[in-house]
């Protein structure tokens, strides 16, 4: 400490020194001190910086002048408040100084001070600052005359930063600062006109509601009356007025009205251009109130779009010519000669008009019919507009209608928008649907409605006139036209796939010619190659066969380009050509060319990392495509793939490759590098490389499968097998599911190798069995491991019955009960592996053993266990008990008598599976148990479910055919039970048998729909949900057809019914969206309803000594508002998203629960609607403020703060997601949330912790292994 202060002392010292030099540096070195954290000043040493700098403001040197205006920045974080007063006094006092130099730099000053001033001061230092500035501020900006406009403006920044950071004070007087800011409106520079304009809207987010009104009545008056500029400006106002999201108090039309009158009526250009400016705001803002106008500002901005009067386009011939008056005189046709467009302002009008066209088409999704049919037209006839500014615009406009129209877009056709530009290495060995025409027609005729079929004929009906347009601009010289050219043909075949097929002959001797220019940029380059890869996507590749020739040189000559990004692009494209010459089969002539090209990328060792990785894909995407034809280019390009595998950068590509070339249809000969690549694998399978395992395990797979025994060499196989026991562990279960995938085919090739490892591996199967994760296909692997063990001749294996005391060790040696997914694994891998062998001997052993548990009456997790084996047995090996000579229903059945419930749950699944696998001895006696046993419905009930989830919709047994009649009455007889969990079982069965027979249980279940009791019309609507989920029938049609009739449930009288049919439309919007999005108009307004809080479903319960409040409509409000999430997510199209957000807005103030959810529907809809969400920006900030000031009290539980600490977390989540909206910084409530989180340490250790796992999130993510992971 005392150290320092010497050195500031120094440093002060020198700062009074006579050489400016001396000066300018010890300044330097005093802020570089003061911005040093761990800085604490003393008393004394704080004031005598403040005064010194303060009297550097006066130093005749202009850079130490500068110096000291900038230390004060990191003083104002330093100074105690005495100083800081000390130092806004002194700088206030300094603005009426004589000369204007001081003036400036006082200004100048006190604005950086005041920008560092905290927002968390106390009420009395506020009061006290506000108190020595506002006077001396509201004093200049009355003044008339006195001042310059220059120096008026630096005082109307101050006022606008006073007005950002302490507006939630009452020190300040609003009343007085309005009428301040119209008096500048009233003044001839534009500049302050402006920063008063900005300051007016700062203050009219904050004000009461009667100073709001007052400027609104203020702002029509002077639109009304005064000269064209004054009416400009308050034009202006009104539009940064009612960005504040608070409209015009119902004064809108008034305003509209008068602006249309003066777009008629003036001649002034920069007029129209504030007049349209404002229409476009008020599109945005004012969404609602604004329909009635929308002709009329649509009328005037087709007028205004076309407004040049100094400009004649010769719509013939193309050419454009000045008009001149021929009866001016010869000095006027000088004039002419001598004309500027600088002059000019009609530009300002037509853009403008652009503008509130991509307004009109973004906030009103609904009229998108009538946009194709009135704007999209003009903006065609618009793209050749002289002035290239307003020519981007128009270009944005309709960017905007192709944008709405993907929305509209079914999915299966939206699968095939490659825009984001990846390398296709999955292309090759996905799974997805080449489009065709046929396909495309299908999914148009199955998967789409009116209104979709309407907006998306519209489109291809203007896809032809957009191309004609496009391409006349893509002649263009100038770089910007031409990368907003490939913009709009990039989102016009997002779109809709496959709309240029026809337009290719135009297009490519275009992109062949920009792409050849010397003066072609590397952004025009990179977009047209990202268009040409979207299109290889998009179309059939037949459609390219005429353009070969064009587009191996057009993407050849790109690949070749110096500048690595423009090089990467190529060869992502390059990789997609490969796939359309392989499938057209017209490759061969251009190979040679092509190969050459990748191998003068490979050989070389020092290129771009992301050029070095493309061409890597692309020799793996060459060789797959073409490997036949390759051959004799093997010895070349194998050695170096290999070379690139042994750098640790490129390795994961290079292993990626691999598994290109060794799934594809071609056999390509990898003897000369096997061995070599077989022992690196299993080296890559050690390291820590999450993807490189993945990608390694996969092709590891692929090679044992693929190829043939004698081509890989046994000590690679070997080394292989012996690093896959600590792959398979619970640490990571998709790595295990491919080292179990791998086991299980190196057990069918390389038993002899297998043998060393191969208890290692089924002990650490069966660790993972016991830790009830074999599950799904984790589960599916480890069966056919087991059965291949069991069937094939492996040396020094475990006998059957050996194999299977492993497999149960830990179930026979521990005393407590086991998880039922553990019990379910083993006794799955148990079954299939008795049938595998399917020995009489060891099949009697087996189920000796087990009936021998259940009679014995063992601890209960044998039991269970038991139970559960039986059950899985009569499954999968029903042939069995006729084997052992026993009969497994008396044993399963008995249990049902048990004390235990979980004994009787596992009971009712093993019942259930064991009728599964015979159903024509067991389910006659399973509905005679339902019936004839009331005490145990639920449990029989669950067997039923059981048994008819296990039947294949489109083929299932004639025994089930004939029960259908005996299996719906007993259902439809529980279906009014007093028990919910037995309605939701019923429910369940109810929809899966439905599903089955629809045609004949759907009139069955619509009748139980509309009966009298309402439990059955609950277990009712509980049953659709289940009819829609996985529904793949072919009947779908007559449930599509009656969907809405079973829907309209959500307006039944009883809660429990409503809350059924919200799960259900949950449900339908989640699997189904497209049933559902034409009956959206009637059910949103009923699901809206039940998000409102019901007082009369509100009671207080006493609890002993103690009240209870509850609410009996929280669950039903939470389904409501989970299903408006859903329909966010699935039919945003549909949803008028302002009324959706007023929902919301009462959300974040319900339960806690309820508040997590609107949260997370904030931050997705601020990533889809942003637009929409500006809107209301300063709202959500309102409701986000108090959830960041929440405590739990001191006597509450853990439970408690930890919910307290979730729900901080999301509403820091969500602050953050709406920061990323553009233009959304000047938000002042939304800053101050911010400002709120960074202020609070704890509360910034969150926001620390998001920001890095968002940034770790964005840094893991890898295309191509969550492609992988998809797959599997």
């Amino acid at each position: 400490m005392a150290a320092q202060s010497v050195q500031i002392s120094s440093l002060l010292e020198k700062m009074t020194s006579v050489d400016k030099d001396f000066r300018f540096m010890a300044t330097n070195d005093l802020m570089g001190e003061l911005e040093k954290e761990a800085l604490k000043l003393d008393d004394e040493i704080e004031k005598k910086i403040t005064r010194t700098l303060l009297k550097l403001l006066d130093d005749k040197n202009g850079e130490v002048q500068n110096l000291a205006v900038r230390c004060l920045a990191p003083l104002m974080h330093k100074a105690k408040h005495g100083n800081v007063d000390f130092i806004i006094q002194t700088l206030c006092q300094n603005l009426h100084g004589t000369s204007e130099r001081d003036r400036d730099v006082s200004s100048i000053a006190l604005k950086t001070a005041v920008s560092e001033l905290s927002t968390q001061l106390s009420s009395v230092q506020i009061k006290d600052i506000l108190g020595i500035i506002f006077p001396k501020l509201m004093d200049i900006l009355r003044g008339n005359g006195q001042h310059d406009s220059a120096f008026k403006i630096e005082i109307t920044d101050i006022l606008g930063i006073l007005i950002t950071k302490f507006s939630h004070t009452t020190f300040i007087n609003f009343e007085e600062v309005v009428d301040v800011l119209f008096y500048q409106l009233s003044k001839d520079r534009q500049s302050l006109r402006k920063r008063a304009i900005t300051v007016l809207g700062q203050v009219s987010e904050v004000v009461e509601d009667d100073v709001y009104c007052d400027i609104v009545n203020r702002l029509y008056e002077g639109i009304e009356s005064g000269s064209n500029s004054v009416v400009r400006a308050h034009v202006l106002a009104a539009s940064t007025v009612s960005r504040s999201g608070r409209g015009l108090k119902g004064r809108l039309h008034e305003f509209i009205n008068v602006l249309v009158n003066y777009c008629r009526e003036t001649d002034d250009d920069e007029l129209k251009d504030a007049c349209v400016h404002a229409f476009e705001v008020f599109i945005f803002r004012c969404s609602k109130e604004i329909s009635p106008f929308l002709n009329e500002i649509q009328s005037i901005c087709s007028e205004f779009i076309k407004y040049d009067p100094n400009y004649q386009y010769d719509d013939e011939n193309g050419d454009d010519s000045m008009e001149v008056d021929q009866n001016d005189s010869e000095e006027e046709e000088d004039d002419l000669d001598d004309y500027s467009d600088d002059d000019d302002f009609s530009w300002k009008v037509r853009r403008s008009a652009a503008k509130c066209f991509e307004a009109l088409i973004n906030y009103r999704t609904d009229r998108l019919g009538d946009h194709y049919n009135q704007i999209a037209p003009l903006l065609l006839s618009r793209f050749k507009e002289r002035e290239e500014n307003v020519k981007i615009d128009i270009f944005k406009a309709y960017e905007a209608l192709l944008k709405q129209t993907r929305l509209y877009l079914p999915e299966k056709l939206a699968q095939f928008d490659n825009s984001s530009n990846i390398s296709p290495f999955t292309t090759i060995e996905s799974k997805n649907v080449i489009y065709t025409k046929e396909f495309a027609r299908k999914v148009l005729d199955e998967e789409t409605d009116n209104k979709q079929k309407t907006v998306l004929n519209a489109y291809n009906e203007q896809v032809s006139k957009c191309v004609k347009a496009i391409c006349k601009q893509l002649r263009s010289k100038s770089p910007n036209v031409r990368l907003n050219c490939y913009s709009l043909l990039i989102h016009l075949v997002r779109a809709f796939p496959g709309c240029l097929e026809n337009h290719f002959d135009v297009l490519i001797p275009l992109i062949q010619s920009s792409v050849n220019e010397s003066s072609a940029d590397n952004a025009t380059k990179i977009d047209t190659l990202q268009f040409l890869n979207l299109s290889f996507c998009s179309h059939e590749s037949q459609v390219f066969v005429p353009y070969f020739d064009s587009l191996v040189e057009i993407v050849t000559k790109c690949v070749n380009e110096s500048f690595y990004k423009v090089s990467a692009a190529g060869l992502i494209v390059l990789q997609s050509l490969i796939i359309v010459l392989q499938r057209t089969g017209g490759g061969s002539k251009y190979l040679e060319g092509i190969y050459n090209v990748i191998l003068s990328k490979l050989v070389v060792g020092d290129i771009d990392q992301e050029v070095k990785e493309r061409s890597i894909a692309a020799g793996g995407v060459i060789l797959a495509a073409f490997g036949n034809e390759l051959s004799p280019k093997l010895p070349e390009l194998l050695p170096l793939l290999v070379d690139k595998i042994n750098n640790e950068i490129t390795r994961p590509t290079t292993v990626q490759a691999f598994c290109v070339i060794v799934n594809s249809a071609v056999i390509v000969d990898l003897s000369l590098i096997l061995e070599n690549l077989l022992l690196q694998l299993s080296d890559f399978l050690r390291k820590n490389q999450r993807a490189l395992k993945i990608a390694s395990l996969s092709l590891l797979s692929s090679l044992v499968t693929k190829y043939p025994l004698g081509q890989l060499p046994p000590e690679g196989i070997t080394k292989v097998i012996n690093e896959l026991p600590p792959l398979i562990s619970e640490s990571d279960l998709f790595i295990s599911q491919l080292s179990l995938r791998l086991a299980k085919d190196l057990t069918e090739k390389f038993p002899v190798e297998m043998s060393g490892s191969l208890g290692n591996i089924v002990d650490a199967c069966v660790t993972l069995a016991n830790n009830s994760i074999l599950v799904g296909n984790l589960l599916q692997w480890a069966v056919e491991l087991f059965t291949n063990i069991v069937c094939e001749n492996i040396p020094g294996k475990p006998q059957f019955l050996a194999l299977m005391e492993v497999l149960t060790v830990q179930i026979y040696s521990n005393s407590k009960i086991c998880t039922r997914q553990t019990y379910q694994s083993v006794a799955v891998i148990m079954a299939h592996s008795t049938k595998a062998l399917n020995n009489h001997e060891y099949t009697v052993k087996i189920i000796s053993g087990l009936v021998n548990l259940l009679e014995q009456n063992q601890s209960d997790g044998l039991v269970l266990f038991a139970l559960t084996a039986l059950g899985e047995l009569g499954r999968i090996f029903p042939e069995s008990f006729a084997v052992a000579k026993i009969n497994p229903e008396e044993l399963i059945t008995a249990s049902f008598n048990s004390e235990s419930e979980e004994r009787k749950t596992v009971a009712s699944f093993a019942f259930g599976a064991l009728a599964s696998g015979n159903l024509e001895v067991y389910l006659p006696a399973l509905l005679n148990e339902i019936r004839n046993q009331p005490t145990r419905q639920y449990v029989l009930l669950h067997a039923l479910k059981e048994v008819i989830a296990s039947q294949n919709p489109e083929n299932h047994s004639s025994v089930f055919d004939s029960a259908v009649d005996d299996i719906w009455t007993v259902l439809v007889g529980h279906s009014n039970s007093n028990e919910e969990s037995t309605r939701s079982v019923v429910a369940e069965c109810m929809g899966r048998l439905c599903r089955i027979f629809l045609d004949l249980l759907l009139p069955r279940l619509i009748e139980c729909s509309t009966s009298g009791n309402a439990k059955q019309r609950s277990t009712a609507a509980g049953a659709v949900r289940f009819m829609i989920v996985d529904s793949k029938t072919s009947s779908n049609d007559a449930l599509r057809e009656n969907l809405g009739p079973l829907l309209r449930a959500i307006d039944d009288d009883e809660l429990d019914v409503r809350r059924t049919t919200i799960m259900t439309l949950n449900s339908a919007a989640h699997n189904k969206p497209r049933w559902i999005k034409e009956l959206l108009p009637t059910l949103l307004p009923s699901l809206y309803r039940e998000t409102e809080i019901r007082k009369d479903l509100i009671h207080e319960v006493q609890m002993g000594p103690f009240k209870h409040i509850v609410d009996d409509g929280l669950g039903l409000r939470k389904s409501a508002y989970e299903c408006m999430y859903t329909l966010m997510e699935h039919c945003l199209d549909r949803i008028n998203v302002s009324e959706y957000m007023s929902y919301m807005e009462k959300g974040l103030q319900d339960n806690h629960d309820i508040k997590l959810l609107n949260l997370l529907m904030l931050t997705r809809l601020a990533q889809t609607c942003s637009a929409q969400v500006a809107q209301k920006i300063d709202r959500f900030a309102d409701l986000l403020a108090p959830l960041l000031a929440l405590k739990a009290k001191e006597s509450s539980v853990k439970q408690e703060s930890d919910k307290i600490e979730e729900l901080k977390r999301a509403c820091i989540r969500t602050i953050l997601s709406l920061k990323r909206i553009p233009a959304l910084d000047r938000s002042a409530r939304l800053q101050h949330c911010f400002e709120t989180v960074q202020l609070d340490q704890k509360l910034k250790g969150i926001l620390e912790s998001l920001e890095k796992d968002n940034t770790l999130k964005l840094l893991s993510v890898h295309n191509q292994d969550i492609q992988m992971e998809n797959d599997y």
